[in-house]
């Protein structure tokens, strides 16, 4: 409340607030990034007892972290813990039988990274058993529409991004 209300508190209280909201954001992101934005934000809420976090304190939140710790994606904006992570990242992060994040809350560098993982270890693979591959991974077993459709967006970003290509047969394989 101290940020949404500028003037009321001293400069060294406001100084402090920020400081305790950098190194919560700091700590969530050394686990979670690449992480969504407003699940960022929503994390960093419940770290100071938050349950219930609207989209004003989620803004609030969200500018406090540096323009460059984002990247900004047809499927979300996504922040990482420094630029140099975005540049240098080849991870995924697998899910279990219950997928922790939504989809929309998976990073599409993850996508790729996995699926990158996935062909080169079959050298190849049809477009189906890719997405049906990603779904899994990342603790979708029910392949449903909405998951299908932002698992197809996201192959389908890839190959425009030019790190898949798609022969006649709609085989995948790396770039």
């Amino acid at each position: 409340d101290a940020l949404a209300t500028p003037g009321r508190y001293s400069a060294d209280y406001i100084e402090t607030i920020l400081e305790l909201f950098g190194e919560i954001i700091s700590s969530v992101l050394k686990v979670e990034a690449p992480i969504e934005a407003s699940r960022l934000a929503r994390l960093v809420a419940n770290c100071l007892g938050l349950q219930q976090v609207r989209k004003q304190r989620i803004d609030l939140i969200c500018h406090l972290i540096p323009e460059e710790n984002f990247t900004r994606t047809p499927f979300g904006d996504f922040v990482w813990a420094s630029p140099s992570q975005i540049e240098s990242w080849k991870e995924y992060r697998q899910s279990g039988p219950t997928a922790e994040r939504q989809l929309n809350e998976i990073s599409p560098t993850e996508y790729i990274n996995a699926l990158t993982d996935i062909i080169k270890h079959h050298r190849s693979l049809s477009r189906e058993d890719g997405v049906r591959t990603l779904a899994g991974v990342f603790g979708f077993d029910r392949l449903t529409k909405k998951s299908r459709d932002h698992i197809e967006a996201v192959v389908d970003y890839s190959i425009q991004k030019e790190f898949f290509s798609s022969d006649e047969d709609g085989r995948l394989r790396v770039i």
